[in-house]
């Protein structure tokens, strides 16, 4: 799997967010803030219904916006990895899922965004 760094939008964290509540899997949340998270990516809402990932689909990236990191550690510690997982829905249309993971599993900032993000796949 290749490794990057992942920044930009949905990786940034606002001068006022709180302190995460890592049990919260039910309540509205600041998108950039980890105050929601899932105990997999199977949990999250967003998670397409009927996904199939496509081979050599998925990549881990390493978080460089440290701000970020560290209220993602205040819910777990250890690595927390950007994961870019592509495949296809329900509908057969290629798809990629967007979000952070960590390592027991744990899911924050689900997205599922058109087409693939990961060359690998198109292989």
């Amino acid at each position: 799997m290749g490794c990057k760094e992942a920044s930009g939008a949905g990786a940034s964290v606002g001068a006022s967010a709180g302190a995460p509540n890592p049990n919260d899997d039910d309540k509205d949340h600041d998108k950039n803030t980890p105050q929601k998270t899932y105990k997999s990516i199977k949990n999250s809402p967003k998670y397409p219904k009927d996904f199939k990932a496509a081979r050599n689909g998925t990549t881990s990236n390493n978080i460089n916006n440290q701000k970020l990191l560290e209220q993602l550690r205040k819910i777990e510690q250890g690595k927390w990895q950007k994961i870019y997982k592509d495949g296809y829905n329900g509908a057969g249309k290629k798809v990629s899922i967007h979000y952070f993971k960590s390592p027991s599993g744990r899911v924050f900032d689900v997205k599922v965004k058109p087409g693939w993000s990961n060359s690998s796949s198109w292989r």
